[in-house]
């Protein structure tokens, strides 16, 4: 059974990679050192009515993430989530089960604004967690995205080992995280979607 933190502090990089190559040569680096999990995930990101939460930098980037998060279709057991990064891409993530009886103020006081679900190959060893994400796809369309988000997590450096095997550029436009790209999805869809009822 995989074994959950309930708060994680580590620096994070994100990458979006379009070449399936690339991917294999990752995935083949990273379980030679250690096996890779997959597992599939389901994320709905919460705010106030107002977005209280959402704060805004450099188009739509959310800095502070609330949400529930579930695992393999168990939408029985789920993860309440609070996630903040830094503009320096330090993150520092709390969570605990959510408990209908004790959380029922959460679902009460948020409502969702997104929810995105991908399958996730996931690899953590020695203090490097590597995950590669795929299959990304938002509430409002089952056609996934036609990329990999790779995301690196470390307290400290990418040990040398890994160095060979990191995306050569680290996109800062693509740089945007799984909420962002569901809430521009949604609203871009929206916008179509009212465009052609005034037609």
């Amino acid at each position: 059974m995989k074994k959950f933190k309930t708060e994680f502090s580590h620096k994070e990089r994100r990458y979006i990679v379009e070449d399936e190559g690339q991917i294999v040569h990752i995935l083949a680096a990273l379980s030679s050192h250690h096996p890779v999990q997959e597992y599939h995930i389901h994320t709905t990101y919460l705010d106030t009515e107002n977005r209280t939460w959402s704060r805004y930098s450099k188009g739509i980037k959310a800095e502070d993430k609330l949400r529930l998060r579930s695992y393999n279709h168990d939408f029985e057991n789920r993860w309440f989530e609070v996630k903040h990064r830094e503009p320096n891409g330090q993150v520092t993530k709390r969570r605990q089960p959510f408990v209908p009886e004790r959380d029922g103020w959460i679902e009460r006081m948020l409502v969702p604004v997104a929810e995105v679900h991908y399958d996730r190959q996931a690899y953590e060893w020695r203090g490097l967690r590597v995950t590669i994400d795929r299959n990304l796809h938002s509430a409002t369309d089952e056609t996934p995205l036609n990329f990999w988000i790779v995301e690196i997590k470390t307290k400290n450096k990418v040990p040398k080992w890994f160095q060979p095997y990191v995306p050569t550029q680290l996109d800062e436009e693509w740089s945007k995280s799984k909420w962002s790209l569901s809430v521009i999805d949604f609203e871009s869809r929206m916008k179509r979607r009212l465009g052609q009822e005034s037609e």
